[in-house]
This record gives structure tokens, sequence and C-alpha cells, in this order.
């Protein structure tokens, strides 16, 4: 119980002081944020501060005198923003006679009219659009061209978090064993810790983002940000993975790829397929149950705790 507290603490403690960095960036009103929908900066209309929109769209037509940031949606931009803009798993579109004063930043992709005006330095990704956004007509993508990407992710996780499963268990035996074990036998605090972690990541990240966007470089680190945050989650995917095989087919000393590649056979459509399928609550669930190996993970720090012997390979 003690640790819990003071990880409460410390969570709260950082995310007093991020919201405390972030109130010397942005002046009180500036900021300006949008939970999901396809929010519009209408033609004539005025925002003097900054906008940032999380697992939705945003059609800037007016004036945005501050930064733009659209988190897991699509991006269009015919009228004037002063500052930055960064687009996070979504298509930016820069119309004829749009400006932005700052830098872009576009991991979905960038079409850019040959008369918009971009005074800073472009970031275009190389990754293409993501399998929840809108399409380039700005409807909804169909269900059977998000199974596609859907498809090609799930393959992918599963053979990254069967290489992490195989190098926990061949290089940290007696680590591995430990965080299986604590998975196990408290399973429910594993995944009420996970639940915690999640939570603490949906406020602390748009923090993050927003404290990087202040110069190029932070806006640079961004992707990385994002992506430390998804191995992260991998992992404990592949701790769940390797637990769910084990349980099924045994621990396999002489097969150490054989027990994970069968939990994650079962554990990574469930989770990755959701994620990319159903807005919102599919991701919700992958978390979920990725957050349940990283509790798994916190509660036997890193494998040093309630350890059983195992033969050091």
């Amino acid at each position: 119980m003690r640790r819990f507290a003071l990880l409460f603490l410390a969570a709260l403690a950082f995310l007093g002081a991020a919201a405390i960095l972030l109130g010397q960036v942005l002046s009180p009103g500036r900021l300006r944020v949008h939970l999901g929908g396809n929010p519009l900066i209408a033609p004539g209309e005025v925002w003097g501060g900054d906008v940032l929109v999380i697992g939705g769209g945003l059609a800037v037509q007016g004036t945005v005198e501050g930064n733009v940031v659209v988190l897991g949606g699509p991006l269009r931009v015919g009228g004037r923003v002063g500052g930055d803009v960064v687009s996070l798993g979504g298509e930016a579109v820069l119309q004829g006679g749009s400006e932005v004063a700052g830098n872009v930043v576009a991991l979905g992709g960038i079409r850019r009219a040959a008369a918009a005006n971009v005074r800073g330095d472009i970031l275009e990704g190389l990754f293409g659009r993501a399998g929840w956004v809108v399409s380039r007509e700005d409807r909804p993508v169909s269900l059977g061209s998000r199974l596609g990407p859907a498809l090609l992710a799930t393959g992918a996780a599963f053979f990254l978090g069967l290489f992490l499963a195989w190098g926990l268990r061949t290089r940290w035996p007696r680590r591995s064993r430990a965080m299986v074990e604590t998975l196990r036998r408290r399973l429910l605090s594993c995944l009420g810790l996970g639940l915690a972690g999640g939570v603490f990541l949906a406020v602390a990240l748009p923090l993050l983002v927003l404290l990087l966007l202040v110069s190029l470089i932070g806006i640079l680190a961004i992707p990385f940000l994002l992506l430390l945050v998804g191995l992260l989650y991998l992992l404990g995917l592949a701790v769940c993975g390797l637990a769910l095989g084990e349980a099924l087919v045994g621990r396999r000393e002489g097969q150490p790829w054989l027990p994970p590649a069968v939990g994650l056979a079962v554990l990574v459509p469930l989770a990755v397929l959701p994620a990319f399928l159903l807005p919102w609550l599919g991701p919700a669930w992958a978390a979920l149950l990725a957050g349940a190996g990283l509790g798994a993970m916190l509660l036997s720090r890193l494998g040093t705790l309630e350890a059983v012997p195992v033969r050091e390979t």
C-alpha cells in the first residue's frame, strides 16, 4: 500500500509540475481542447491561442494565432495559423491561399497546394495515414479500408512482441518468471495498476505534447515520445502473452519461443484489431490488456521481487 501511495503522490507531483510549466507557456484562456469530433475554425473566426484536437479532425478556415496540434485525425488548413502545425496519425492538407507562420510536422503525410505559404520548416512522415482517420474526402473510411492496416499492424505487433517476450525469457529468465508469477497470482492488482497508469498517460501525454511544442526540437521529439509509449505497452502485452502461453502449453524450456508465440497469437488480435477498428473503445481495451503486463512489471519491480529459482542460461 505504501508503494501505491508513493506512486500516486509522484504522479500528482508530475502532473502538477507539467500544469505549472504549461501555464508559463500558455496565457489563461489561450488553449482550446477538443476530444473527438471534427471542429471547425470558420471563415472570419479568429482564435487568439492554441488548438489541440485529440481523436478527431480539424479544419482551419479562419485564423488561429497560436499552434495547432491534431492527434489521431486529419487536418485541413485553408486559413491562417500563426504558430506551428502538428498532425500525428492523420494527413495534413494545406489548401491554396493558406498560411502557416511556423513549422509543419505531419507524420501522416502532407498535401500542399502550390499557393500555400509555409514560412517555417516542413517535416513529412513516411508511414501514411492511420487506419482510423477520415479519408481525403473527409468522409469516414469504411470497415474494409481499415482492415488492411489493422491486419498489417497485428502482424507487426505479433512479431515484435514475440521478439520482446523471447528476449525477456532467454536473457532474464528469473525476472521474466517473476513477472509471470506476479501476473498469475495478482491479476486484479495488475489490471488495476495498469488501468491507473493508462488514466495517468491519458492526462499526462497531451500535457507533454503541448510542452514540447515550444521549440522545433521538441516538436521533432513528439513522434519518439509516442513511439516510446507504444513500445512500453507492447512490452506489457508481451508479458501477458508469455503468461498466457505458459498456462496453455507449459514452460517448454527447450523451446523458449513457443509459449510466447501461442499466447501472443491469442492476445495480439484481441488487442490490436479492436484498437484499429473501434475508435476510442478499441484503444482503451488494448491499453487495458497490455496494462496488465505493465502492472505485473511494476508490482514485481521489473522482476526483482517474488522471483522463483530458475536456472540461468
